[in-house]
């Protein structure tokens, strides 16, 4: 029974500490790519076209898919320190899939 009350006085704690911990600011550092770093993307694009004509009383409706997904692995060869991004990058890619009109395209 003693368990019980401590586990639920604990419970209660961390319940009202945690609200007390979500007005404080966060301050987020983004670093920049530099030299020699290596990063892995993945980037993904559907698109679903719709297109309804209607000429003469006759209707035609044509829906098409398309998208891609690219895998790869990028490494930064060089970057000068003034410039934003990197000059010179090495792109390695692991798979890459085009899609047309519901079908994949090689």
């Amino acid at each position: 029974m003693l368990n019980r009350v401590w586990a639920a006085a604990a419970v209660t704690g961390l319940v009202i500490g945690g609200a007390y911990a979500a007005d404080e600011a966060i301050t987020l550092k983004i670093r920049k790519a530099a030299k020699g770093d290596v990063i892995k993307e993945t980037k993904t694009e559907d698109v679903d076209t719709a297109v309804n004509i209607t000429v003469g009383g006759q209707k035609q409706e044509q829906n098409d898919k398309a998208g891609s997904k690219f895998v790869y692995t990028e490494e930064v060869l060089e970057k000068a320190e003034k410039d934003v991004k990197p000059t010179k990058l090495k792109r390695t890619y692991e798979s890459a899939e085009v899609v047309k009109k519901g079908e994949k395209v090689d």
